[in-house]
């Protein structure tokens, strides 16, 4: 970015229901898993956390490869959303966020988000965006809010089968 971020972000958490606070403290998370049942069954093996620091994006990812790395990436995790006041996702209350609780208990491990607040901006999307749109997917979105469409992208929907090939 040509010029750092700085200031204060107006994050949606439901209907009628904004939370304005530093970017600091925001952290954006998303995941990649073994398939898109989620359960006890499905397995994170990418973890993506941004979050501005010093008024720049930093952007750290983290790559399982076996379970044996699901404890690393639970302890990242887990440090940091608890520096952060709010979570910001796509589709993280429905899927993300609960498969990410369902992996802690079955570490055994309590998870960071109790009492976190989060933002999901698939359903700011369906409230404030949609009129006139095919449907209010991620890639949708990119291109009619933000005019930013992906090259070479690997569709959401054969993610867990490109992994399972890699591993």
């Amino acid at each position: 970015l040509d010029e750092p971020l700085r200031g204060r972000l107006s994050v949606p958490l439901r209907r009628g229901d904004t939370l304005v606070l530093p970017a600091e403290r925001v952290l954006f998370l998303d995941t990649e898993t073994s398939g898109l049942a989620g359960g006890t069954g499905t397995f994170v093996f990418l973890l993506g956390l941004s979050r501005v620091s010093a008024g720049h994006l930093c952007v750290a990812q983290y790559l399982a490869t076996g379970f044996a790395g699901e404890a690393g990436l639970l302890d990242a995790l887990a440090a940091a959303v608890e520096a952060a006041d709010c979570l910001i996702t796509f589709n993280g209350k429905s899927f993300d966020v609960p498969v990410l609780k369902a992996r802690y208990a079955l570490a055994r491990r309590p998870h960071p988000f109790e009492g976190k607040a989060h933002g999901d901006l698939l359903h700011a999307t369906r409230r404030l965006l949609r009129e006139g749109w095919p449907d209010c997917r991620l890639r949708t979105t990119e291109v009619h809010a933000l005019g930013f469409d992906r090259v070479d992208d690997l569709p959401g929907a054969e993610v867990p089968a490109a992994w399972q090939r890699w591993l």
